[in-house]
């Protein structure tokens, strides 16, 4: 029992000794074979992270990526130093570690073409009464859009379809009277290569943040520098968040 009270607090001391060990003076990203892991979701892994694979090289960089599927409670993985970084959105970030807006979206309804729902507007009583296509978390939590859809309206969606996957909800909603409501930097990426319409949510919402996430004792790391500013160059890239 005292070996599990005293596990976090030796694992802390342990992932500072090895950062300060570990850490090099300079970093040539041209000449290094370091690789960094990164937790994304199937989202940034569309939305960002080409854009930041395309920056990387262009610079002639040699290093290596390891892109790790998101978890319930990922800044654990911070704190155990199996993440160099996390992509999230800013309110899954931890308040024990610093981070840095990349990009803003919101979320905007997918329909496949063909669907009665694409014929006529959008309206609030046909969103409610449709059934929905979503994405859900892997700790089993309720998605971030119908928490707010809870949380700011005291609604609740009847959902058709779950699935583990962002990026798959547009696909899955063809052929179907399914309603998927997703990124609409996602959609938009999407929308050419499927038969979908994108529609606005008829409600307000809010636009979030993807940010990403660094542990506290990592922060003069000079590799780690070098790649918080490679993302920050992609996330400036994607523009303005839409409309």
């Amino acid at each position: 029992p005292r070996a599990e009270t005293l596990q976090d607090a030796v694992r802390d001391v342990l992932v500072r000794i090895d950062t300060t060990v570990a850490a090099q003076p300079a970093f040539d990203p041209r000449a290094s074979d370091r690789e960094f892991t990164l937790f994304v979701s199937d989202y940034s892994m569309e939305v960002l992270v080409p854009g930041m694979l395309a920056l990387a090289h262009q610079r002639g960089s040699q290093v290596r990526f390891n892109f790790k599927p998101q978890v319930g409670q990922p800044h654990r993985h911070l704190e155990r130093g199996e993440a160099d970084l996390l992509i999230i959105p800013e309110n899954f970030c931890s308040p024990d570690h610093p981070l840095d807006r990349l990009f803003e979206d919101r979320f905007v309804c997918v329909i496949w073409r063909d669907s009665p729902l694409a014929q006529g507007e959008m309206t609030m009583e046909r969103y409610i009464q449709a059934r929905h296509a979503t994405m859900r978390p892997p700790d089993g939590g309720l998605p971030v859009f119908d928490s707010w859809l809870v949380n700011d309206h005291g609604l609740t969606r009847e959902i058709g379809l779950s699935t583990y996957s962002f990026s798959a909800v547009p696909h899955l909603v063809v052929g179907t009277d399914l309603i998927g409501t997703v990124h609409a930097r996602l959609a938009s990426k999407l929308q050419g290569r499927l038969p979908i319409e994108v529609r606005a949510v008829p409600m307000p919402m809010k636009k979030f943040h993807q940010a990403m996430q660094w542990h506290k004792y990592r922060t003069r790391d000079p590799g780690l520098i070098w790649l918080r500013d490679l993302l920050r160059e992609a996330g400036q890239a994607l523009g303005p968040g839409p409309d």
